[in-house]
């Protein structure tokens, strides 16, 4: 019996993904933990060559705890004698082939020869392999082999056990669906018939046999299966454990068709690929290939959709934006195929000038592409790979003619898919090719990092000042980064060790800059050199310290002395490991204050508030930080004389607040958009830990006042709303006792105007406000439950959604998304069961509206 760690027994994992999404976008990324990668054959050289080979051992796995109760790990049996098949899946949407059957040795081992290679790069030319494997009392296991897993360790590992699932399906209202396929894995995407997968019989019922039952050992999602219909959205199921008997329904769909025209050959394009790429979730995209007429005939779920076509030796513009709707038909305009250009060059190392074939997993880079055949979805990135360079690091793409933006895949560089758009384009003309390299700058070795940083400091002047004046020219110059840290921090260290001489200087600068990096080494730089006379320019630099979203960082110097000073100073100090820690400029300004007086005043309360672009949001977000700096400059000038005799520290000088003007409430002008807000955040009723209040306004989530018990909240309700709008706070979670008894998490709304609408709306709403609409809405009360229109009571278990308008005057979208009611740690869960979460309560999504 052999012993291996937990990262080969990820593959599990990944082959349950790919049975709840079918073969993921970016498969590369599901194995990035892989040790080791396939070298995958490049079209360009080696296609033609049947020189690949697939190969590993089949292993019963079975996943247990340490006789400590501690890690879990991975315990593999090798199974000799069983028999493996291969499949490969030509193309997309994707035809599944049988290759050919071979059985394992007596150490379990099994290879195929002789294979072409595979193609990840082509959507109409892939070519993707996986296996199904079969061993005596053993449920038969299904693994797709993935670019990023090395082809000569395939391992295949089966379930110990296996168990049932049967049950029915029906369509929305209930009744039975026949010919859908139900299934678990699939290789790619695609169900093996007979193996973990059924076919709903006339009334709807289906039965799997031996599906795989791995022991999870722990918190779980689920066990997950697709559903596949033409004529339904597709959809994905977890059942919470095996066996099982249940009842999986299909949502209601939209159904979007469309024909597409060969434009070189003048008629229809037979067997295109049309893609619908739903903008902002990918387990809704859904393909097709076009009938003999060049029609094709999607069901979706709800929702927004860009509608792609390609072709062998075609390309097309993409129809972009298209609104979806339960119920409705969308006729999409007719789609053209072109033969398109081509964007050709090479990879290539900046530093050496040479060609870059492999990343660093030791597989052949990638390129994807932004353009017109394939627009970028909005507040998603999921990179996709259209080509592979080859032994030369060269690349060739076909390209819709006009702007288009290459990025690397697999490898990073200096066009990623984040930030690709953000550089120039490469235009392509029809039928020619443009050149274009692709451009690696590699990261410096840890002894370059610190023999530039010994360089930057020997240009230094001796001259005390004049050096100090040098170090924050220095730090202005990485303002834009964080990067660099071997130098920022060699610069940190030499302006601590000058020490209190410096903070007159380094005090004047924090007066003139609102550069959040420069904030945030300067309350370092001051909290490490611990002079008290810092005290006033550090107050005065609070209402700074409302910057925009910017993360807490946890970074690394590669020298081992200056890791140990700068964790010496970081707000927490530690000794030993690789990280220091380097906060927003609001926990370093605060820190640096903590340190140098040893007083708080709650400053807590405000590090959850980011600056947005929402201007009622910002005056009242000022006014808190604002308020909070007078506090300050109250304490300091009445007890400066503890900390310094230096009278000219003994006045804060407090510049006054910013002045905002406040737009008029939910009256949309020509540039009203939508910013901020949260996704997944959950409210807890009193008692619960998690956050009980939240300020719309601001973002910040007040702790329960000290004076009225949080036992007895519901014997409070009036002292409550007063405290509310004493201290602007817009939402509170409660629990909500209906007639007949039950109990449910509820968010209650404390002097705001409320409107229920639909939560479809509630999705959409950043289109809605670009096109100058609001919702259709209906007046709501102080609970932000659903009310069905016949009864006008309350349906407390359903989600629902609402337009609002606080006090204050900010205006935003609140989606009720569930209700958590068993807390239990999710992390490293790719979706959370229902109704479970790290903290009972409401748990919604918001988002600003800005007039």
């Amino acid at each position: 019996m052999k012993r291996r760690t937990l990262i080969r027994a990820s593959q599990v994992l990944v082959a349950i993904l790919v049975g709840i999404f079918g073969a993921p976008a970016n498969p590369r990324l599901a194995l990035a933990q892989q040790s080791e990668a396939a070298k995958a054959a490049s079209p360009a050289d080696e296609e033609t060559k049947n020189n690949f080979r697939i190969a590993g051992d089949c292993s019963r796995l079975d996943l247990i705890k340490d006789a400590d109760g501690g890690n879990l790990r991975a315990e593999l049996t090798p199974l000799p004698r069983a028999k493996v098949t291969l499949y490969v899946v030509r193309g997309t949407p994707g035809v599944l082939e049988e290759v050919g059957t071979t059985e394992a040795d007596e150490r379990g081992h099994y290879e195929f020869t002789n294979l072409a290679p595979p193609r990840y790069d082509s959507r109409i030319e892939r070519r993707w392999y996986g296996m199904v494997a079969r061993a005596e009392g053993l449920p038969a296991a299904i693994w797709p082999l993935f670019e990023g897993t090395n082809p000569a360790d395939a391992d295949v590992n089966f379930a110990a056990k296996s168990a049932t699932l049967s049950g029915r399906l029906t369509d929305a209202d209930g009744n039975p669906v026949a010919g859908a396929t139900v299934s678990q894995y699939g290789i790619h995407g695609l169900p093996v018939p007979g193996v973990q997968s059924a076919i709903t019989n006339k009334i709807g019922r289906f039965r799997i046999e031996e599906v795989p039952d791995f022991d999870r050992g722990g918190p779980s999602d689920g066990v997950q299966f697709r559903i596949t219909h033409p004529d339904h959205p597709a959809t994905s199921v977890s059942v919470p454990a095996l066996p099982a008997e249940t009842v999986f329904r299909f949502t209601r769909g939209c159904t979007v068709t469309g024909t597409v025209r060969d434009k070189v050959a003048g008629q229809p394009a037979a067997g295109a690929l049309v893609r619908a790429q739903e903008n902002k979730n990918t387990q809704n995209d859904a393909q097709v290939l076009t009938d003999d007429q060049g029609r094709y005939r999607l069901v979706l779920p709800e929702g927004r959709y860009n509608i792609l076509v390609e072709a062998l030796n075609r390309a097309g513009a993409a129809s972009t934006g298209h609104d979806c709707r339960t119920g409705e038909t969308t006729e999409i305009p007719p789609l053209e195929l072109t033969e398109g250009g081509w964007i050709e060059g090479r990879v290539v190392n900046t530093r050496t000038n040479q060609p870059v074939v492999e990343n660093q997993r030791g597989g052949r880079i990638t390129i994807g592409l932004i353009g017109p055949g394939s627009p970028a979805r909005k507040r998603l990135i999921s990179p996709e790979a259209v080509a592979t360079v080859d032994a030369e690091g060269r690349f060739r793409l076909r390209a819709t003619a006009g702007d288009n933006f290459p990025y690397l895949v697999n490898e990073r560089g200096m066009r990623m898919a984040w930030d690709t758009q953000q550089q120039p384009a490469v235009v392509v003309a029809e039928g020619e090719t443009t050149h274009y390299d692709m451009l690696i700058e590699p990261e410096l070795t840890p002894e370059e990092k610190m023999k530039a940083a010994r360089a930057v400091l020997a240009t230094l002047p001796a001259d005390q000042p004049a050096r100090v004046a040098a170090i924050l020219e220095e730090f202005r110059k990485l303002n834009h980064t964080v990067d660099e840290c071997e130098i920022w921090c060699s610069l940190m260290r030499e302006l601590v060790t000058i020490g209190a001489d410096a903070v007159p200087q380094i005090g004047a600068e924090l007066d003139a800059t609102n550069e959040q990096r420069m904030i945030r080494r300067l309350g370092f730089a001051l909290r490490a050199i611990n002079d008290p006379r810092a005290v006033p320019a550090l107050i005065r630099a609070i209402p700074k310290t409302l910057q925009p979203p910017l993360s807490d960082y946890g970074l690394i110097v590669a020298d081992a002395d200056l890791t140990a000073f700068m964790q010496k100073h970081q707000i927490n100090p530690v000794v030993g490991g690789q990280y220091f820690d380097f906060g927003r400029p609001v926990r370093e300004v605060f820190s640096a204050l903590h340190t140098l007086t040893g007083k708080k005043f709650g400053d807590d309360t405000l590090f959850g508030m980011m600056r947005g672009k929402n201007t009622i949001a910002l005056a009242e977000q000022q006014k808190r930080y604002h308020r909070q700096a007078e506090r300050w400059q109250a304490w300091w000038e009445e007890h400066w004389q503890e900390k310094t005799t230096d009278e000219a520290y003994a006045k804060v000088n407090l510049p006054p607040a910013e002045e905002i003007a406040i737009p008029p409430v939910i009256a949309l002008g020509p540039s009203a958009t939508t910013d901020g807000g949260t996704r997944g955040a959950t409210l807890s009723p009193p008692g619960e830990s998690g956050g009980t209040f939240l300020d719309l306004d601001t973002g910040l989530d007040p702790k329960w006042p000290l004076h009225i018990p949080e036992n007895e909240a519901a014997d409070h309700e009036r002292e409550i709303a007063l405290w509310a709008a004493q201290n602007g706070v817009d939402l509170m979670c409660v629990i909500y006792r209906a007639p007949d008894g039950k109990e449910t998490y509820a968010l209650r709304a404390f002097n705001m105007r409320l409107w229920e609408i639909s939560e479809r709306d509630a999705e959409e709403i950043d289109e809605l406000i670009k096109e100058g609409k609001l919702p259709e809405r209906k007046p709501a009360g102080e609970l932000l439950l659903h009310v069905d229109e016949a009864t006008g009571r309350y349906v407390p278990e359903a989600n629902a959604a609402f337009l609002y308008a606080t006090r204050e005057g900010g205006t935003g979208v609140i989606h009720i998304t569930d209700r958590i009611t068993e807390k239990r740690d999710i992390t490293g869960m790719v979706f959370a069961p229902k109704g479970v979460g790290f903290h009972k309560g409401v748990k919604f999504n918001q988002r600003d509206i800005i007039p």
